[in-house]
């Protein structure tokens, strides 16, 4: 009998591991495939390290408007994935010495969670006092458009790929697809998304939607939307794709990403009535007052960061704390070229409020003396408020703006008021200081603004 047992060893899972350990648990961590979970193995991290490789490349074929001439380019594949699984692999064996080290009993199998709260593993009854539930999410597969791993393609898939096809469609203008048009794209691939929605990225905010369209379409990707894909066939080695509107379009792969499924096979708990989620209260607690779930399949927020913050959530209150989750100050990040990053209320669901009066800042890159010396001036940061001066959401686009949201979620988890923001210093020269001016800009303060 352990203290903890976790199912699912992604960044939740491990995440809730190592606390527990931490805190005095013993902890037992179920885990069917690799640790790190999706983010880690077959998300995230990989992708992060393709498009590193992308963008060096791109900067290198414009290096010429900084002085520097470059002959000649090539790009060596193998050496590009090599790298990337090299990464993974260092990260996923540094997990695995911490899950060591602090002792963390690490089952390797396909865990099932009976109505009674024992798992079964391996063909052994496990128990515990408390149990959390971290299974994440698979690639959705969609009708009329199964994946082979060799034509048509999820996102795991993609990710495998040692050679790089030179026209490829991708279905699903969300996240995952904008990010994997990028990553392409920087390759030199020829790459059109198709989204069934009016617009690429739906939850963003519309401003940052119709600047990174335009970026991405002058990059040379394709965006048609509007249009669904009615069915995909293989025929010669080509894969032929056929639209609702009735024409065909040919290409040599597609990569499926419209969306991921919950991984709930093994789990029987009570799930909500219109998303299938698992319902849990905002202890991270379900309708069993002993199992706990986190992540994925409890959240609309598909984020490994999401699912970090609520295993401390969970452990803490299974150490006896009250502890309770908000969604109120969730960063969400997009690494196209541009980059894209927010945090908060779109200006849509502010001027939809009841009363609808808000302030509004905004700065762009271009008038920014960093950006400018980078290479990188194409965006903006854009910051709402109330009349009370209480900041509801900020939008960003343009260069490393996922590492400068995090400065804007802090502000909204400290009830930051827009005047005290106001008055904090940001070195200068640096890309930070879009931040500032557009703070300053709610109240019609910045000097640099037109």
């Amino acid at each position: 009998m352990a203290d903890l047992a976790i199912i699912g060893a992604g960044p939740g899972g491990y995440t809730a591991a190592l606390y527990a350990a931490i805190k005095g648990l013993s902890v037992i961590l179920f885990e069917k495939e690799h640790v790190g979970g999706t983010c880690l193995n077959w998300g995230c991290i990989p992708t992060k390290s393709l498009l590193a490789s992308s963008q060096l490349y791109q900067k290198i074929l414009d290096s010429a408007k900084f002085g520097i001439k470059v002959d000649k380019t090539e790009i060596d594949f193998e050496t590009v994935f090599n790298r990337k699984d090299d990464i993974v692999k260092s990260l996923r064996s540094g997990i695995e010495l911490l899950i060591k080290k602090r002792k963390i009993n690490l089952i390797r199998g396909e865990a099932i969670l009976e109505e009674n709260s024992t798992i079964l593993c391996n063909g052994e009854v496990y128990k515990a006092d408390n149990i959390i539930i971290a299974t994440g999410s698979s690639p959705m597969e969609l009708k009329g458009m199964k994946t082979d791993g060799k034509f048509i393609l999820n996102s795991t898939h993609a990710l495998e790929l040692k050679d790089i096809p030179q026209n490829i469609l991708i279905v699903g203008g969300g996240v995952i697809g904008v990010e994997f048009a990028s990553l392409w794209q920087g390759f030199g691939k020829n790459v059109t998304i198709i989204e069934i929605a009016e617009n690429i990225l739906p939850m963003a905010d519309i401003d940052i939607v119709k600047r990174l369209r335009t970026m991405l379409k002058k990059q040379g990707i394709k965006i048609i939307t509007g249009k669904a894909v009615d069915n995909i066939n293989v025929l010669n080695e080509k894969v032929i794709v056929k639209i609702n509107d009735k024409s065909e379009m040919e290409f040599d792969k597609v990569l499926i990403a419209a969306g991921r499924s919950l991984n709930l096979k093994n789990i029987k708990l009570k799930l909500e009535k219109n998303n299938n989620l698992i319902k849990v209260d905002s202890r991270m607690m379900t309708d069993k007052k002993n199992i706990y779930a986190i992540g994925d399949i409890v959240s609309k927020y598909q984020l490994a960061h999401v699912a970090s913050s609520q295993a401390l959530i969970a452990v803490n209150n299974i150490l006896g704390e009250e502890c309770h989750f908000s969604e109120k100050a969730i960063p969400s990040c997009i690494y196209t070229h541009p980059e894209a990053a927010w945090v908060g209320m779109t200006e849509k669901q502010v001027d939809d409020m009841e009363n609808g009066k808000y302030n509004k800042g905004v700065f762009r890159f271009n008038a920014l003396g960093k950006a400018l010396a980078i290479g990188e001036n194409e965006g903006f940061v854009k910051i709402l408020s109330d009349e009370n001066d209480n900041i509801l959401g900020i939008h960003m686009l343009g260069p490393k703006v996922t590492e400068l949201i995090s400065e804007a979620v802090t502000a909204i988890a400290t009830r930051l008021k827009v005047y005290e923001w106001s008055s904090v210093i940001h070195a200068h020269p640096t890309l930070s200081e879009a931040v500032m001016e557009a703070v300053h800009d709610v109240h019609g303060e910045c000097v640099y603004n037109l």
